[in-house]
């Protein structure tokens, strides 16, 4: 009906957290988060009901860093029993290999992963962690495995900024 009519929202976007584990330069989010201020499992579970209600067929939960909320993956199941389609927005960084696999388990197929630089020091610079340009492509290569011939989809994106956008074309084609 949503898609037909458009007098209901299709698509939404679930700011589950503003907490990040990155200071990246280009976004200042993570000064906003406050666990205190976020909801709990319960009422997103109400969210979900409700979101579905309305004729949303597809969610993604971001935040900051969607992550940084410890009971994601239980979030994300509430959004999927719903019946709703679930993208995860990640910066991929500091995410263990197990919550991954949970929020696989609990039928979460998209995720869209940050990278912007294909330079190790340079977005690591743009992240201020050491190390995230490599820990963000471990795993987005890791979900890119496990999503083959799942029907899942891994997206990446890239925040163009003055610190990159030299790089957009060689960007593109590392994303193919």
């Amino acid at each position: 009906k949503a898609a037909v009519t458009r007098d209901v929202p299709v698509y939404a976007h679930f700011g589950i957290t503003h907490r990040c584990d990155l200071t990246c330069k280009m976004c200042g989010i993570w000064r906003y988060g406050n666990k205190k201020e976020e909801l709990s499992l319960d009422e997103i579970r109400q969210v979900a009901e409700r979101m579905k209600r309305l004729g949303v067929v597809q969610i993604s939960i971001g935040g900051g860093e969607p992550f940084s909320y410890e009971n994601l993956e239980e979030a994300a199941k509430h959004f999927v029993d719903a019946g709703l389609n679930v993208r995860v927005l990640t910066n991929g960084v500091n995410v263990p290999r197990e919550r991954f696999e949970k929020i696989l388990s609990y039928g979460v197929k998209n995720f869209s992963i940050s990278l912007d630089s294909l330079y190790p020091a340079r977005f690591d610079y743009i992240c201020e962690v050491e190390g995230s340009w490599d820990s963000a492509v471990r795993n987005m290569t890791f979900l890119a495995e496990r999503l083959q011939g799942s029907g899942g989809l891994l997206v990446m994106n890239t925040v163009v900024s003055n610190l990159n956008l030299e790089e957009c074309p060689d960007i593109v084609r590392f994303a193919k």
